[in-house]
């Protein structure tokens, strides 16, 4: 989106509203963490004891813990443009296939930061975020892809992010650091290598790829092809894999301890709003899918967020109602002291931290599919969440109890008629029916070389 200053860049055929500049940063440094593919249940603060991940329950203990915030899409294009913009994927028009780019109209995180005079600072570890995708708009250093590598980038990630830090100390900064190290394959370095396994996983069986690379397996359908199982070769042990996700997040955590202990060491940590966010989570088995991120049920959409606000204000405070990722961008909004656009589909999550009783919803839509004949949206209310498959026209809904039966195993749309047709209304309210993809006309296609869609393949998101 093109700002009044003249930052970023805009598409000749979009047009674009201007932000209101403010010359002289005043406010606090901010720094995002984005973590990929980290679930909400896997961290010990939220009551999976036998995971550690201690940095960032510390971080919680120093800010407000969000134990029940969902996300608008399982996979990360579409859910970091959510928390970009404030927008659902069908807004902002992120959603996959050709729709795979995020139009420089709609207004970033980086972009409000980068007009209140903050220098911006983008380091991240997959292609989806970079310009290619439309995922730069705002960033001074053009969000720079640290390590085209598919693991071992964390580290990296730190050291660019308090070099940036440290080159704009005694001045408030934007900063936005994303973490691939959880996302499979779940291959974290030693001493977080099997730091949950003690089993044997090449003993005398059945390989599980026998039945991961067969029809069998839900999560080879679509796009979700190749060798995204390459890594578990030769192994028989389901456990293995099982494990090895949560050491996985345990490395992470390690990643945002080097983080918090950086900025401690510049004495930027007490003074900066933090704000610690992933994308998506994990299937593990759950619902026949196994070690990837496909279908929109919560395994997948339930995710960390940890918000410190400056001063520590706030600080120890535990918020059980659900929010969303779509909540962050406006809290953020509210903390710099700008007035939250009217226009944006998240909302601003201060007045829950400062009364976790306070009134209010938010949002809490979801989308995956990019095909016209072929998609899902769903819908939370309450204890009812409504997922709607559309298949070549047709609508088929399944609605779950999540209060009865949180882990979406019992489809009860047939006997609560009356809850379907008002959730299918909020959903039809939201998504024209007339256009159900997007709301947005997709951009020119991305042109993707061989290397990047090798590493596509061999991530599940390409054939």
């Amino acid at each position: 989106m093109v700002l009044m200053a003249g930052c970023g860049g805009q598409d000749p055929d979009e047009t674009a509203a201007a932000v209101p500049v403010r010359q002289v940063a005043d406010g606090p440094p901010v720094i995002l963490i984005g973590l990929d593919t980290v679930r909400g249940d896997y961290l010990h603060v939220a009551g999976m004891s036998a995971i550690k991940t201690p940095h960032m329950d510390a971080l919680a203990a120093d800010g407000v813990y969000f134990p029940h915030c969902q996300s608008t899409s399982p996979w990360t294009g579409p859910s970091f443009a959510s928390i970009y913009t404030g927008l659902l994927p069908y807004h902002h028009g992120f959603l996959g296939g050709a729709y795979s780019r995020l139009g420089d109209r709609f207004t970033t995180v980086a972009e409000y930061c980068q007009a209140d005079g903050y220098p911006t600072g983008g380091f991240v570890t997959i292609g989806w975020l970079t310009k290619a995708y439309g995922m730069t708009q705002g960033y001074d250093t053009g969000q720079k892809l640290v390590d085209d590598d598919t693991g071992g980038s964390g580290p990296k990630v730190t050291r660019a992010g308090l070099d940036f830090a440290r080159s704009h100390r005694g001045r408030p900064f934007f900063m936005f650091l994303h973490y691939f190290d959880a996302h499979a394959p779940y291959l974290p370095p030693a001493p977080y290598d099997e730091m949950y396994y003690q089993g044997d996983k090449f003993a005398p069986g059945e390989p599980i790829n026998d039945y991961l690379q067969s029809e069998e397996n839900l999560a080879l359908s679509g796009t979700n092809q190749g060798q995204m199982y390459d890594w578990l070769e030769g192994v028989t042990d389901w456990t293995y894999p099982s494990r090895q996700y949560p050491a996985g997040v345990s490395y992470v955590d390690s990643h945002v301890g080097d983080v918090v202990a950086g900025l401690k060491s510049q004495g930027i940590y007490d003074e900066a709003l933090i704000i610690l966010v992933a994308d998506h989570g994990e299937h593990l088995g759950q619902h026949g899918l196994y070690f990837t991120h496909a279908i929109p049920f919560q395994e997948a959409l339930r995710v960390p967020l940890i918000i410190k606000w400056p001063g520590g204000e706030f600080a120890g405070t535990r918020v059980e109602t659900p929010v969303s990722t779509l909540d962050v961008l406006p809290t953020l909004l509210s903390v710099l002291g700008r007035a939250v656009p009217t226009d944006i589909d998240g909302r601003d999550l201060t007045p829950l931290a400062a009364d976790p009783l306070a009134a209010g919803g938010s949002l809490l839509m979801a989308e995956e599919g990019a095909s016209v004949g072929r998609f899902i949206k769903t819908v939370r209310e309450g204890e009812w969440k409504l997922m709607v498959y559309w298949v070549q026209g047709v609508f088929h809904p399944t609605l779950y109890n999540l209060a009865l039966d949180p882990g979406e195993t019992r489809d009860v749309a047939a006997e609560n008629p009356d809850v379907v047709a008002r959730l299918r209304a909020r959903l039809d309210a939201v998504f024209a029916p007339n256009h159900p993809l997007a709301g947005v006309e997709p951009l020119p296609p991305v042109m993707v070389n061989e290397a990047e869609l090798q590493k596509l393949r061999s991530l599940g998101y390409a054939r």
